[in-house]
This record gives structure tokens, C-alpha cells and sequence, in this order.
């Protein structure tokens, strides 16, 4: 899958997160469900920050749903709460 990206998303976006071991994959989707953004992020510190960054560039979050395995996404969940 290739990294794309639109800018200039404005109203409500919509993001979702597939977690794995090693690094993090977000889509997030504008209010009419075209895609604003897909890429992928480390798992760790910096890649929760530059995410959560990614996230706040696109607009303003309506929701962040997560899908993972065991506990891949707790320190991205922990981050994003804060």
C-alpha cells in the first residue's frame, strides 16, 4: 500500500489504526469517507508523537478507533488519551 495523502482536509475526519508489534498504520477519512491519509508510523515514542501529529494536521478527530492484537496499540492508546 502506498503512502498517500490530501491536504487541506477541513470539518470533522474520522481515523482509524491497524497495530502491530513494530509499527502503526493510520487511515484517516474526511466527513464524506475519502481518505485524507494512509501511512504507516514506529511503534514507539516518536512514532505516537508524529501520529498523533498527522491526526491534529488533517482536522478535527470525530473519533480514533484502534484494531490490534494482545496489547500492540496500549502505549499509542495511553498517548493519545493524554
Amino acid at each position: 500500500m502506498q503512502n498517500e495523502s490530501t491536504p487541506g482536509a477541513r470539518g470533522p475526519v474520522f481515523c482509524g489504526v491497524d497495530t502491530h508489534a513494530d509499527s502503526h498504520w493510520l487511515c484517516v477519512l474526511d466527513w464524506r469517507g475519502r481518505r485524507v491519509l494512509s501511512r504507516r508510523f514506529p511503534a514507539d515514542a516518536a512514532g505516537y508523537e508524529a501520529l498523533a501529529g498527522a491526526i491534529a494536521a488533517a482536522g478535527e478527530p470525530a473519533c480514533v478507533a484502534m484494531e490490534g492484537t494482545s496489547s500492540y496499540g496500549a502505549g499509542l492508546t495511553r498517548h493519545l488519551a493524554s
